[in-house]
């Protein structure tokens, strides 16, 4: 969620942005038709009686020219932070101003102007200016041009009400026209906002869901492959019992004990895609403190056996004094069997698996370590991935479900701790099993 408010206010001063490069814009457009309208006014005021003109309408050019500039100048900005409001306001301010002293001194040849009350609203709807400033500028402006008709003694007295009345019924629509427009585009932005934050949902959802269905290929093609052998095993098990119905008992012994073998396999391959979904919806675990070296010892009596018949030793290095750690036993238990029966499988015959206990970086550690062929470096990112099996075959035994690695990682992390993956020294493979230190209050 935090990231996605930054997104949204990310949003927010591009588009803030955006708005003042499109009055960078329109300030050089409507610089060039105000420059226009001084060269007109500029020839208009040789009709009428009044040097000021001519000198208002050459001060008018040159300030329109010098806004032309700044704008193209501003445009050619490439950075965020280089964007500034500053000039359209300079420029709102300067027409107005412009227009109030041209209106005044038109006035004062007879004639009643209007120019101003035309550019104020079509400033309302030109500039994307957010209200506030925009109604202080036009409040200001319309006092000045107010006090200027009031003062204008060319007219009645009818006609300078009219005037101020005219002036401020103009401000006033102005205002009215650019707080419209500005909800509209405050609504427009909030319901882009809407849009950009469902399509966001829609995207992890499918990024989900494509998670998902890439997992249950996986499993589909996992369960296929390792359940297919063993029950062809037992149909053909099955089938020989049935083809030598004169057999002794022993020969159904056999084939009982091997039939319950592919059994045993078929029910483990199911237990571990039950306890991968189990983790996906785990509980929170009851943490006890407790020596992680029992955890050592008491997994290399629970995987004596696989050893033995691998040719493979499992030896313990690990202090004297004890090492204390927070952690759920069962969980513990099963993601060191994962990491030690992994072990067992890749190394040769006659190799050794140690379990090393220390304490380091303010951690206890538990490292696997045996003396296989190790994990190629392209594998490794990936190895523990849910049904990420590898490209080596074990030394013992099938390959494996592609959950070990998976389950033992989920249980660690379950537990506030980690598991990382080094490369041995020479050869082989390094499994770090990382769990915080306990509080000493906590462990007394």
């Amino acid at each position: 969620m935090a990231g996605l408010r930054e997104l949204i206010r990310s949003t927010r001063s591009v588009e803030d942005e955006a708005a003042i490069r499109i009055d960078y814009t329109r300030v050089e457009i409507v610089g060039i038709l105000g420059l226009i309208d001084a060269a007109f006014e500029f020839v208009f005021a040789f009709l009428r009686p009044s040097d000021a003109l001519k000198i208002l309408s050459a001060v008018a050019a040159l300030v329109m020219i010098g806004f032309i500039i700044a704008a193209r100048i501003a445009q050619r900005q490439p950075r965020a932070a280089d964007t500034s409001a500053t000039l359209p306001t300079a420029f709102i301010i300067s027409a107005m101003l412009l227009s109030i002293s041209a209106g005044y001194l038109i006035s004062r040849t007879g004639a009643m102007p209007y120019g101003y009350s035309m550019v104020v609203l079509a400033f309302a709807a030109i500039f994307m200016m957010p209200p506030r400033p925009f109604a202080a500028i036009i409040l200001g402006t319309c006092l000045i041009h107010s006090l200027l008709a009031a003062i204008s003694f060319e007219h009645t007295v009818l006609h300078r009400v009219m005037a101020i009345f005219n002036t401020v019924l103009a401000c006033t629509m102005a205002i009215i026209v650019r707080v419209a427009l500005y909800q509209l585009r405050q609504r427009d932005r909030h319901q882009r906002e809407i849009i950009a934050d469902q399509n966001a949902a829609l995207e992890l959802a499918n990024a989900d869901l494509a998670t998902h269905i890439h997992e249950l290929n996986e499993l589909m093609a996992v369960a296929a492959h390792d359940l297919r052998s063993p029950l062809f095993g037992l149909r053909n098990l099955l089938q020989l019992a049935a083809d030598r119905s004169g057999a002794d008992a022993a020969f159904y012994r056999r084939v009982l004990d091997e039939g319950s073998g592919s059994v045993t396999a078929m029910l483990a391959l199911i237990a571990r895609i039950l306890e991968a979904h189990e983790l996906e919806t785990m509980a929170e675990l009851d943490l006890a403190i407790d020596d992680i070296r029992t955890v050592a010892i008491a997994a290399r009596h629970r995987n004596a056996a696989l050893a033995a018949a691998a040719g493979v030793t499992i030896e313990i290095d690990q202090p004297f004094s004890p090492l204390l750690a927070a952690f759920e036993p069962y969980a513990m238990e099963r993601a060191i069997d994962n990491l030690v029966s992994n072990a067992i499988r890749f190394s040769p015959e006659g190799a050794a698996v140690t379990l090393r206990c220390r304490r380091a970086n303010g951690r206890a550690q538990i490292a696997v370590i045996d003396q296989g062929t190790g994990v190629p470096p392209e594998e490794r990112e990936d190895l523990f991935g849910k049904f990420k099996r590898g490209s080596r075959q074990p030394l013992h035994g099938e390959r494996g479900s592609g959950l070990g690695l998976y389950i033992a990682r989920a249980l660690v992390t379950a537990m506030g701790g980690d598991i990382v993956y080094e490369p041995g020294a020479e050869s082989g493979s390094i499994f770090m099993l990382r769990l915080p230190l306990p509080r000493l209050d906590k462990a007394i």
